[in-house]
C-alpha cells in the first residue's frame, strides 16, 4: 500500500466528507439530541469545558449503576477497584482526549437498564441517548429485543426518527438526504484507505478492520460484516436468559468484534467486570482472568504503532492479528468463566 496512493485515498474522502456536509460521523438525531450538552453556539472552549464536566459526571453515572446493579452484594473492594479502572483505563482516556461521545452513550445506556424497571418511558428515553451512537447500541437493541423490552427500543426509534423530520423541515431539507449525507461519510470513512483511516485501523479488533488490510472488495467486506451482525444475533439469542449482568458483557465483547471500534469505545468493556467479582470453583483461574482482563483494557496505555509497521502491509496484518486474537482470547475466557460460575452455583444473580 503506497503513500501515495494513501494521499490520494485521502484527498478524494476528505473531498467527500465536505460535499457530504461536514466531518461529524452522527446521524442527524444526534446532532439535536446532543445540544444541551455542549455550549457550543456560545463558544466553542466552552463547548470543551461544558463537555469535559459533562463525560466526569457520566463517569459517576457508570460507577453508579454498576456498583448499584452489580457489585452491591460484594466487598467494597471491588468497588475501588472498578473505580481505578474506569478512571485510569485508556478507553476513558482516549474518550476525553478526543471529546469523543462513547462515554456519553454508555452511561445512558446503563440508566437505561436501572429505569426499565421503574419506567419504560423514561427508559426508552435514555435509550435514545445512548443510541446516539448508533453501532455501539445495535447489538445492545437486539438484546432488549429479545428480552421482549420493545417499548424501550420503539421508544427510542420513535424519538430518533421524529427528530430526524424535525431537523429536516427546520432547515428545509429532504429526511432521505440528510440519511444520505450521514450513510455517505461512513462509506467514505469505511472503504476509502486514507493516512487517518490506517492508523485508526490499527488500534481496532472488528473483522472489519482485517478486511480492509487485507484490501478485500468492498462487497467482501459489506458481507462478512453482515455475517457477523447475523452471528452475534444469533448468539444473543442462544445466551438471552443468563444473568443480565452476565449477558450484557458477552453482547459487549461481540460488539467490539462485529464492527469498527476505536479505543474510546472500549468503555463497554467495563460491563464484563462484574463476572470476575463472582465466586468460581478454581480461585487460579479466576485471579488469571482477571488480571489478563485489567491487561487488555490497559494495554493500549502502552501500545504504539510505529510508522514502519503503518507503511509496511505485512507487519500491520500481522499486529492486526495478534491484536485481535488477544481479544479473542479475553471471549474465550469470559465465556469460560460463564460456564463455570453457572454450573457452580443454581442460584441466579440479579
Amino acid at each position: 500500500m503506497s503513500i501515495d496512493y494513501l494521499r490520494t485515498a485521502d484527498e478524494i474522502s476528505f473531498k467527500g466528507l465536505d460535499a457530504a456536509g461536514g466531518w461529524s460521523l452522527y446521524p442527524p438525531s444526534t446532532h439535536i439530541l446532543l445540544m444541551p450538552f455542549y455550549g457550543f453556539m456560545v463558544s466553542s472552549n466552552l463547548g470543551k469545558i461544558s463537555w469535559s464536566i459533562w463525560n466526569v459526571l457520566l463517569l459517576m453515572v457508570i460507577l453508579y449503576v454498576l456498583i448499584k446493579k452489580y457489585l452491591s452484594q460484594q466487598n467494597h473492594m471491588y468497588e475501588y477497584l472498578l473505580f481505578l479502572l474506569i478512571i485510569g483505563s485508556y478507553a476513558t482516556k482516549s474518550c476525553m482526549r478526543y471529546g469523543q461521545t462513547s462515554i456519553f452513550s454508555f452511561a445512558f445506556f446503563m440508566l437505561t437498564l436501572i429505569l426499565k424497571d421503574k419506567s419504560r418511558f423514561l427508559s426508552g428515553l435514555a435509550f435514545a441517548f445512548a443510541c446516539a451512537k448508533p453501532h455501539l447500541m445495535v447489538l445492545f437493541a437486539v438484546y432488549l429485543l429479545f428480552k421482549k423490552e420493545y417499548r424501550i427500543v420503539l421508544i427510542a426509534c420513535f424519538i430518533h426518527v421524529g427528530l430526524t423530520l424535525g431537523t429536516a423541515f427546520w432547515i428545509q431539507t429532504s429526511p432521505f438526504e440528510l440519511l444520505q449525507n450521514y450513510f455517505t461519510k461512513v462509506y467514505l470513512l469505511t472503504y476509502h484507505k486514507t493516512p487517518l483511516w490506517l492508523y485508526l485501523q490499527v488500534n481496532g479488533v472488528a473483522i472489519k478492520s482485517l478486511c480492509n488490510i487485507l484490501e478485500m472488495p468492498t462487497v467482501v467486506i459489506s458481507v462478512s460484516t453482515a455475517i457477523m451482525y447475523i452471528a452475534s444475533s444469533f448468539l444473543i439469542y442462544k445466551y438471552r436468559d443468563l444473568n443480565e449482568n452476565k449477558a450484557l458483557g458477552f453482547v459487549a465483547l461481540l460488539t467490539i468484534f462485529v464492527d469498527y471500534h476505536w479505543h474510546y469505545d472500549f468503555v463497554i468493556l467495563f460491563l464484563l467486570f462484574p463476572l470476575f467479582t463472582m465466586a468460581i470453583p478454581n480461585k487460579k483461574e479466576a485471579r488469571f482472568a482477571f488480571v489478563y482482563y485489567l491487561i487488555v483494557l490497559y494495554m493500549p496505555n502502552f501500545m504504539w504503532v510505529s510508522r514502519f509497521i503503518r507503511e509496511h502491509r505485512v507487519y500491520l496484518l500481522s499486529w492486526q492479528i495478534i491484536y485481535s486474537l488477544l481479544f479473542m482470547f479475553l471471549l474465550y475466557i469470559y465465556i469460560r468463566l460463564i460456564m463455570l460460575q453457572t454450573t457452580s452455583s443454581p442460584s441466579r444473580a440479579r
